[in-house]
C-alpha cells in the first residue's frame, strides 16, 4: 500500500538532517524535526516535497497495477462461478450482424466491428450463477437483458453457448425471465407535516411509500434475497414515514404466494408497481 506523502518525506529528510549537521551548523543532539527546523517555502522543503510526490505517485501506480492484475486473475480463471458469469455477459446476440466464433470455438471474431456493435451484441445485461445442490454439478445461470427476459431465439442461442463453453459433465440450466411480481400490506404511521391522509407528499404530491418501495427493490443485487424486515428499516429512513410495518407479503412469477422471512426471486430479480402496494395509514 502506497504511503502518504508525509510519510516518504518524513522518511527521507530524517536521514539528511543526521547528515548535514556540520554543514548547516545544527548541533547533533537537537532533537527537533525537520518540520520544526525548515520553514514550508524554504528551498530544502519544496525540493524534498517534489522528490516525496514523484515516490508517492510511483507507489499508488504500482497499487492501482497490482488491483487490477489481482482483478483480472479473479475473474479470468477458467471455469470459476466469476468466469460463468463473466461468458455469460460475453455472450453475442444479432440477426442484424451475425457474430461469429474464431475457429476454436472459444472467443467471437469481432475485427470486423465497432465498439458500439460489439456493446450493441451483448445484450444480457444481469446475470447471475450458482451451483444447484444436486449428484450432478449443475449450474443455475439467471440472466436478463435491459428490457426483461431473453425472447425464445436469444435463450435457445444463450443455452447453446453457455453448453459449448462448459466444462465437461457439467449441466447448465439457464433461466430467464421477467422480474418476480411483489405484492405488499402494510401499516404506515406518518408524519401528519409531510404525508397527507393517502401518503402523498405535501410538497410536490409524489408518493413516498411507492417510490421507495421501488428504490429499495433496484438496489438489491441481482439474484439478491429481499428482506421484509429491511424493507422496513430503509422505510423508516424516508421522510414523512415514521414507523413502516409489513403485515403481509407475496411474491413470485405468475400469481403470487405469501411468504414471510424471506425471498429468492425466481428470475433474479423483483419489482412492484404502485397498484401492489397497498398500505393502511394512521397518525405517528
Amino acid at each position: 500500500m502506497a504511503r502518504t506523502i508525509s510519510e516518504i518525506k518524513a522518511a527521507m529528510t530524517r536521514q539528511w538532517m543526521d547528515n548535514i549537521c556540520d554543514l548547516y551548523g545544527i548541533n547533533p543532539n537537537d532533537i527537533r524535526t525537520f518540520e520544526q527546523q525548515f520553514s514550508r517555502t524554504s528551498i530544502e522543503s519544496i525540493w524534498f516535497y517534489i522528490v516525496a510526490f514523484a515516490h508517492w505517485t510511483i507507489e499508488k501506480l504500482f497499487d492501482t497495477h497490482t488491483a487490477e492484475m489481482d482483478e483480472k486473475i479473479r475473474t479470468q480463471r477458467n471455469h470459476t462461478i466469476e468466469w460463468y458469469r463473466n461468458t455469460a455477459l460475453n455472450f453475442q446476440y444479432s440477426r442484424e450482424f451475425n457474430p461469429q466464433f474464431l475457429p476454436d470455438i472459444t472467443e467471437y471474431d469481432n475485427s470486423n466491428f465497432t465498439e458500439d456493435e460489439i456493446a450493441q451484441m451483448r445484450i444480457i445485461t444481469k446475470c447471475s450463477v450458482t451451483v444447484a445442490q444436486t449428484d450432478k454439478p449443475v449450474l443455475i445461470i439467471k440472466v436478463q437483458k435491459a428490457g426483461g427476459k431473453l425472447s425464445t431465439g436469444e435463450l435457445e442461442a444463450f443455452r447453446a453457448y453457455m453448453s459449448a463453453k462448459a466444462d465437461a459433465g457439467v449441466t447448465v440450466s439457464a433461466v430467464s425471465e421477467d422480474a418476480d411480481r411483489l405484492v405488499l400490506y402494510l401499516i404506515i404511521r406518518r408524519d401528519q407535516m409531510v404525508l397527507d391522509a393517502n401518503g402523498n407528499r405535501f410538497s410536490d404530491g409524489g408518493n413516498t411509500l411507492v417510490e421507495s418501495v421501488q428504490a429499495h427493490l433496484n438496489n438489491l443485487i441481482f439474484n439478491g434475497v429481499f428482506y421484509p424486515s429491511r424493507l422496513e428499516q430503509y422505510l423508516m429512513q424516508q421522510p414523512g414515514i415514521r414507523v413502516a410495518t409489513v403485515t403481509a407479503s407475496l411474491a413470485g412469477i405468475g400469481t403470487p404466494t405469501a411468504f414471510t422471512d424471506k425471498y429468492a426471486p425466481y428470475s433474479g430479480a423483483i419489482t412492484a408497481d404502485g397498484a401492489d402496494i397497498h398500505a393502511v395509514y394512521e397518525v405517528f
